[in-house]
Order: structure tokens, then C-alpha cells, then sequence
């Protein structure tokens, strides 16, 4: 017997995956049965991981090798804000924050689990993931009960003598680096690889948007890492592989809009022809 459209399309969502992101904690006092069944006590990702990886789908493979017109980096622009317009995933005003938080903590974990050369492990990432999910009702990530777990049953297995606070990450060894001072440095390279990859979209060469940024910062009397060095990690740290599909919107870029930006940064360190 053929199916009905009804039936099809509720055999389609049935069999359609999901992605939990996190949990919520259970509702505070009494609840009644039916508001009980009703509300599920998992956060999906609400289909966008396929999403955003359909977005990447309609863009070129290789938009750095190229050197598209105008006209056609606006056809390219206009196909992928009339997909986003039809095909975003729709969030309540209540949720938005919760993905806020799921994606940040991805990026947290990341981070943890040594992205950043010389901070792997530092519990001031778990730390933020652990508070912030609690004060959104959700229990905190996995991850972040990992690296609990790991340390108690190291803890309860020398019978209390290791210190939980070397267990954790907390206290470091002599000569290693604090964590909150480690935690610092993360954040100022990290500032100063998205302003280095703002520059590359524009079209910047990326020694050149690196010396740029060093030049700026010295002027504002900041200590900062050398061009050299600045534009080595922005290769290394996968940096620049993030910004690269950008580049090919550089020709589209209002002009008013590159002078704003690029009025910031002393005159002779742009390169001749942005200037």
C-alpha cells in the first residue's frame, strides 16, 4: 500500500539524525507529568554543523588562485545570502545563547587540548566551560567531567597524597608558566591573528598585513611578537587556511569600508597600493 505524504514526511523526520550539544539540568520543584514529557532534556545543534558545511559546499575550492571579476564574486555572494535566507536552521530567542555557549566551548576544548603551542591543558578553559554551562541550566560539557574525573581517580588512587590542585593543572611545576598569565597571552596572539586575517581579506599579502600589525601595536607602545614571527604563526596555527575562502570577496569590499579599517595603521606601513 503507497504510503501517505503525512506518513512519508513523518518517516523523513523519524529518520533524520541529530546532534546533542549539551544536556539540561532537571526542572527546579514540581512539574506536571505532561510538561514533563514535553520538554526534552537535550540541546540539539538544530541541523546547523550540515549547515555551515553546505555553506562551504557553494563556495570554490580554491578561491586564492583565482582572480574573479566583480560581477562575479557578487554572484557568488548573492547565492550563498539566498541559501542562508531559505535554509538557516530557525533559533528561538531563548537558544541563541545556549549555541553561543556549545560553540564557544568547542573552541575552549580546542584550546585545551593544546591548539595554542605551550597551552595544552590549562584548567582555566575548562574552568569557563564548567561555570557557563551551570548558569545556563545545562550540565557541563563532557569534556570538562573528563578532566575532573581523570584528576579525582588519580587523587583517591595515591590515597590523597598527590595534590589535586597539581592533578587539575592549577599548580604548575617551577619554570612553567602561570595559568592565568598563560591564559593571557593566548588571548593577545589570538586578537592579533584575527586582525592580521582581517587584513588578508582585503587582499593583503600575509608578511605584509603581519608587519601591519607590528608596526601598529609598537606604535601604541604594545610588546608584540616580530612581522616574522607574527606571520609564521598565522600559517602554523592554521590561521590562514580559516581565512582563505574570504579572500575572493576582497574586490567586493565597499571602499569606504577598507579606508576605515586601514586608517588605524601608520601610512608607511600599508603596502603602496592599499594606500
Amino acid at each position: 500500500m503507497k504510503a501517505t505524504r503525512r506518513e512519508r514526511i513523518t518517516k523523513k523526520r523519524n529518520a533524520a539524525t541529530v546532534r546533542v550539544v549539551a544536556v539540561r539540568h532537571p526542572p527546579k520543584g514540581d512539574i506536571s507529568s505532561e510538561a514533563l514529557v514535553a520538554r526534552s532534556p537535550y540541546v540539539t545543534d538544530h541541523g546547523y554543523a550540515e549547515f555551515f558545511h553546505a555553506i562551504a559546499d557553494r563556495m570554490p575550492s580554491d578561491l586564492s588562485s583565482s582572480k574573479p571579476q566583480t560581477e562575479e564574486i557578487m554572484e557568488i555572494g548573492q547565492d550563498i545570502w539566498e541559501f542562508i535566507k531559505t535554509n538557516q536552521p530557525p533559533l528561538s530567542a531563548h537558544e541563541i545563547p545556549v549555541m553561543i555557549t556549545v560553540l564557544l566551548s568547542v573552541l575552549q576544548e580546542k584550546i585545551f587540548q593544546g591548539i595554542y603551542q605551550g597551552s595544552k591543558r590549562n584548567p582555566l578553559y575548562a574552568m569557563e566551560a564548567f561555570v557557563t554551562f551551570q548558569n545556563f541550566g545545562l550540565y557541563p560539557p563532557l569534556w570538562t567531567l573528563d578532566w575532573l574525573n581523570e584528576a579525582f581517580v588519580a587523587y583517591m588512587n595515591s590515597n590523597g597524597e598527590k595534590r589535586l590542585e597539581n592533578l587539575l593543572g592549577i599548580t604548575r611545576r617551577k619554570g612553567q608558566t602561570p595559568i592565568f598569565k598563560e591564559e593571557a597571552a593566548v588571548r593577545a596572539e589570538s586578537a592579533e591573528m584575527r586582525e592580521i586575517g582581517g587584513l588578508t581579506i582585503f587582499g593583503i599579502s600575509i608578511d605584509d598585513a603581519a608587519f601591519m600589525v607590528e608596526q601598529r601595536l609598537r606604535k601604541s607602545k604594545m610588546k608584540c611578537p616580530n612581522a616574522e614571527t607574527l606571520a609564521e604563526r598565522f600559517v602554523k596555527r592554521g590561521w590562514s587556511k580559516s581565512y582563505k575562502p574570504f579572500k575572493a570577496f576582497a574586490n567586493a569590499m565597499p571602499l569606504d569600508a577598507r579606508k576605515n579599517v586601514l586608517a588605524k595603521y601608520p601610512q608607511d606601513a600599508i603596502p603602496e597600493k592599499f594606500r
